[in-house]
């Protein structure tokens, strides 16, 4: 009542689902460092050769102007000495405002207003609050003794 299976008919159950890859090439083991170096040293002076080309091509199409060495030199010197002069400007308001940051002010508003009086300021301007009436006792007094 039993049917017997063989060990062939059983395998080629199993192997229904499974996809068999034929077998493959070997596997080379090795560096490719030679020949990755070769190749690169082609491309490098195959791209030398056309960016030479290409400026030489944009210079005789006039794309590619050279002005005096000179002329660029004084326009570069007049506008790096402007960014230095706006540079130290920028420094020296920074330092300005570290040095009143740690200036010791009274928090008493009327101590803040006794001060600015003292100062020879007005105590109070329009639309001011006391925080903006500090900070501005805090700008009289680090300018004062910048000067």
């Amino acid at each position: 009542k039993g049917s017997k299976k063989t060990g062939d008919n059983s395998d080629e159950e199993e192997d229904e689902g499974v996809v068999k890859l034929p077998p493959s090439k070997s596997i080379y083991f090795g560096s490719l460092e030679a020949q990755e170096k070769k190749r690169i040293e082609d491309e490098d002076q195959q791209g030398t050769a056309s960016a030479n080309s290409e400026i030489t091509a944009g210079i005789v199409a006039g794309n590619i102007n050279f002005a005096p060495e000179e002329v660029e030199m004084d326009e570069l010197e007049e506008k790096s000495q402007e960014a230095v002069a706006q540079r130290n400007k920028l420094i020296e308001s920074f330092e300005q405002n570290k040095k009143a940051r740690l200036l010791a002010l009274p928090t008493s508003d009327l101590a803040v207003k006794q001060k600015l009086r003292f100062l020879g300021h007005p105590i109070t301007l329009f639309g001011e609050g006391p925080g903006e009436r500090r900070e501005r006792l805090r700008q009289v007094l680090s300018q004062l003794q910048q000067s």
